[in-house]
């Protein structure tokens, strides 16, 4: 019950970030074409059969109270601090059923098929080829290169069609940019090699619990130890004494 509590904060959680994050690119939405293009190869029209896959994020009617009431979710000072809101606390801030309707029925209109609506009618999935998107958004979209790398981006702004355009804040899925992960293994200093990793073998509540314990702890730094680093030709000699970040015996 516990974890069904915490996964259910979590949702909401996200939820409330997507809005946040909708609202945020919703003062941008006049002027949404990738500066990235400017640095890339323009290498035409994408395929006009390409299938894509869009989010369409609706505005919220009511943004000022709902930034305020997200607000003092975080304010210890709030009567509402930490009190998560519901799915129809959410939708208490979100588009009329009218307005989703009528962004439906325009994407629709233009050839696109509806995937989901999101519960509080933040955000509207659709999916259709690339000649419809560019026709229903007024746009078009064009295959680009950077770096080795392809990508597809809007080239005009995007708006959608008629009345439904005044209703939509920004639409996710018109570029194709990747997001690479950041994220390095730790090296022991003194081997120069990976540590072992830690697998986790089962996406049960309770074995995950018990993997995360294993790997939290909160002796984070080693005793003082001298380590000595050798780099360049001719050899540069370093010598390092201090705490090293670590997990049980092992050095990051």
């Amino acid at each position: 019950m516990r974890f069904q509590r915490f996964v259910k904060s979590a949702a909401t959680g996200a939820l409330v970030s997507l809005a946040t994050i909708s609202s945020a690119y919703a003062q941008v939405a006049e002027n949404n074409v990738s500066t990235g293009i400017r640095y890339s190869t323009d290498l035409g029209p994408v395929n006009p059969s390409t299938e894509m896959n869009l989010t369409v994020h609706l505005k919220l009617p009511k943004q000022t109270e709902f930034d305020k009431a997200v607000e003092a979710l975080y304010d210890p000072t709030s009567p509402t601090f930490h009190k998560w809101m519901t799915d129809a606390d959410l939708k208490t801030y979100g588009p009329t059923d009218a307005q989703i309707a009528i962004v439906r029925k325009e994407l629709e209109k233009q050839g696109l098929t509806i995937l989901s609506t999101d519960t509080n009618g933040f955000t509207i999935r659709v999916r259709g080829a690339a000649s419809n998107v560019a026709q229903a958004f007024n746009t078009q979209i064009n295959q680009y290169r950077h770096n080795g790398k392809v990508f597809r981006a809007n080239v005009q702004n995007a708006q959608l069609s008629g009345e439904a355009g005044q209703y939509v804040s920004t639409v996710a899925g018109l570029e194709s940019h990747q997001a690479h992960p950041l994220v390095s293994r730790a090296i022991d200093p003194k081997t120069k090699q990976f540590y072992p990793s830690t697998e986790v073998t089962s996406s049960t509540a309770s074995a995950l619990s018990k993997n995360l314990r294993g790997l939290m702890t909160d002796q984070c730094l080693s005793a003082p130890q001298a380590y000595d680093f050798q780099s360049g030709t001719p050899a540069t000699n370093g010598v390092y004494f201090g705490n090293v970040y670590m997990q049980g015996n092992q050095l990051f």
